[in-house]
């Protein structure tokens, strides 16, 4: 029995952390709020933001769509093609670029994209790209401007 209380420390021997020369704090620190950094800097900021969100869709709403979007849209040049993949329809711009829509038709009556070239990139219903995608190949309309 008296190994047993000989491993017991008595209380008063405990060493606290106050007597270690470390001192703990009792409660959590309380917040400094000074005028700059403190709620009405929040409140401002929300309110700014909240503000220039309201002026956009007011902005935006009330102006009237570009008359091209507004109204449907008829196309009659379109190119249809037959691969092992399938068949597809692609529909031609004329009215925006008739420069390249005329190299296009050109390209696909000679063949070009039977033999010399192909499509390498889809993005269904936005945009297909093609054409000489083999370097040794050369067009047979040349280079063309941008529209």
């Amino acid at each position: 029995m008296e190994a047993a209380n000989k491993r017991r420390v008595p209380v008063d021997k405990e060493v606290n952390a106050t007597e270690s020369g470390r001192s703990l704090p009792r409660t959590r620190p309380r917040p400094t709020s000074s005028s700059w950094f403190g709620a009405p800097l929040v409140y401002a900021v929300v309110t700014f933001f909240s503000l220039m969100i309201l002026v956009h869709v007011w902005q935006f709403s009330s102006s009237q769509m570009h008359p091209v979007l507004s109204t449907p849209f008829h196309n009659k040049t379109m190119v249809q093609f037959t691969t092992k993949f399938g068949t597809f329809t692609v529909d031609l711009y004329p009215e925006h670029a008739p420069k390249t829509v005329d190299a296009f038709k050109k390209l696909v009556e000679s063949g070009f994209y039977l033999k010399d070239a192909g499509f390498y990139y889809n993005e269904p219903k936005f945009v297909l790209q093609g054409g000489g995608f083999l370097f040794d190949k050369e067009s047979p309309v040349g280079n063309l401007p941008v529209e």
